[in-house]
Order: C-alpha cells, then structure tokens, then sequence
C-alpha cells in the first residue's frame, strides 16, 4: 500500500525526478505562455466593451480569477507536505495571480482614460447645421458630436480662465459677420456654446484650444469628463461678470475639424496600450520566469 511520503513523491515538480535531477521544461513553458494568455483575456475584457455594457460582471470576473490563484496555491502547499522542492503548480498560482492582478490595473486605466470617452461619444446624438446665434444650449444637451452653421467662430477676444491647478480656458462660439468680420451677439441674447480646453490660456483669457487657428474647423466635440465640467461652469460665470454677457444653459465642446477622427483617436489609443501592453507582459513574464527557474538550480541540488 502506497504509503502518505510516496503519494508526496509522485505530485510534479518543475524538476524531474531521479539522482541528477534535471528542470521539466513542460511546466516552465507552460508558466510563460498560460499567464500571458491569461493577461491578454482579462485585460481585453476589461479595456473594451464587455466592461462598458457589463461592469459588474467584470469586477466579478476579476475577484474569481484572484480567488482562483489563492485557492491554487493553497492546494499546491497542502498538497505538498513535507517535499520542499519547488512545486509548479505553486509557481502557475503565482505567475498567474501577477497576470490578473496586472491586466486589471492596466485595463482599469485604459477603459476610463481611452474606451469610456470612445463609447459614450458615439452613444450619444449629433446635430448638424447648429446655429449659435438662434440656438440654444437646451437644445443639444444630448449632443456628442455638433457641427455648427457656416461663419460659426471662437470669439477668442471673450475668452477666460479659471485657475484651479489646472488652468480651464473657455471663449464662446458665436456666429461672425460676413461683411464686417466681427463677432455678433446671440439673437437669443444668451451664449450657451462654448470652446474649451485645459491649460491652453494664459491669464488674460488669450484662447488657443483645440483648433482654433484651423479656418476650416467649425465642429464641437462634447465634453466627456464630467469632473472637469464645474470648473469650466465657473470659467463662463466668471465670463459673465467681465463681460456683461449672459449663459443660460452652457454647454462645452472641444472645438475641431473632424469630431469622428477625435473619437476614433481615442480607440487608437486604447488598442495601442493594449496591444503594447500584451507584449511587454509576454516579455516581462517570460524574463520573470526564467530568472525564478534559473534562480532554483542555484539551490544546489538542481542543474540544467
């Protein structure tokens, strides 16, 4: 009957067994390509839109995945008793727990910085042809992308900052006279449009956001950090005051040329950081392992 020691003795090892024992390449190999295979999934899901229409379900993907590796190498140390020899299985847990806890916190930053901005961008409408002068902001509240009516102008001798560690510039976007080339005055008697930007003013106002010098832009770009919209609110209010003029019902843009090739620019840059970020972790998992493998033989009893 096998005897407690020798049912020890049969559970792998990254070493094979025998009087010169030699690394089990199958197990090393297999703690380089499972953790990264793993970190690619996880980070995937959580970056793009499995997160965005599932939020819950990918925190609780992530608790599961972490629980799993604790739950492993709990196992692996039970399962090996008295044996000291380095256990594979310990390593996978390890290996793997780094994988996921990673993909996480990279996925994390990715999805609110690149993916969110991207995805609600284009959940929400688009107004072609908005005037500024007889429009209101009200009337665009659900707008992501706003194009507005040819001679459509940043006033940028009306801009104004707001000064709270970062700068918050804002200058109205108003409608131009063709003849005299100069900015009038709402018909609605409220400027409720207006082109934005962070520290791109100095503190006299002097806009220089977005494409402001572009001639042929005359498009908006919502704002789509809602953390930074009281600040701009205060930047318009104090707008007001300097220049005796009234908002309503003030909505911020970006000012631009093309809003879809800025939204697109945000997907850009999401795959960019995944696909970076999938490689240098194969990279790094790889030199991670090997120097922990090679780190073994050190011990004394183990060579190549």
């Amino acid at each position: 009957m096998p005897t407690l020691d020798a049912d020890y003795q049969t559970i792998p090892s990254i070493f094979t067994p025998g009087k010169r024992k030699r690394i089990n390449y199958l197990p090393v190999i297999l703690n380089i390509i499972v953790p990264w295979a793993i970190f690619a999934l996880v980070l995937y899901l959580v970056s793009f839109d499995f997160h965005y229409k599932h939020p819950m379900g990918t925190i609780g993907l992530i608790v599961a995945l972490l629980s799993l590796c604790i739950i492993i190498a709990l196992v692996a140390k039970s399962s090996r008793g008295r044996d000291k020899e380095p256990s594979w299985l310990t390593f996978f847990a390890l290996t793997t727990f780094i994988a996921v806890l990673a993909a996480a916190i990279i996925g994390f930053i990715n999805f609110y910085d690149n993916m969110v901005p991207f995805y609600e961008a284009n959940s929400l409408n688009v107004y072609p042809a908005v005037n500024p002068s007889s429009q209101q902001g009200v009337e665009v509240m659900d707008g992501g992308r706003v194009y507005f009516t040819t001679g459509s102008r940043v006033d940028r001798h009306m801009g104004m900052a707001f000064k709270n560690d970062e700068t918050y510039c804002v200058a109205p976007i108003v409608v131009f006279n063709s003849t005299s080339n100069l900015p009038m005055e709402p018909k609605t008697k409220s400027y409720d449009f207006w082109a934005i930007g962070m520290n791109c003013c100095d503190r006299q106002g002097n806009f220089r956001c977005g494409s402001y010098a572009n001639p042929k832009a005359r498009s908006g770009l919502r704002l789509m950090t809602e953390e930074e919209r009281p600040n701009y609110r205060l930047a318009v209010q104090q707008a007001e005051a300097t220049y005796s003029i009234t908002s309503i019902h003030p909505v911020f843009f970006t000012w631009v040329q093309d809003p879809v090739d800025e939204i697109n620019k945000w997907l850009v840059s999401g795959r960019e950081l995944f696909w970076k970020s999938v490689w240098f972790y194969c990279l790094a998992n790889a030199f991670f392992v090997i120097v922990l493998t090679v780190g073994f033989t050190k011990l004394g009893r183990y060579n190549w």
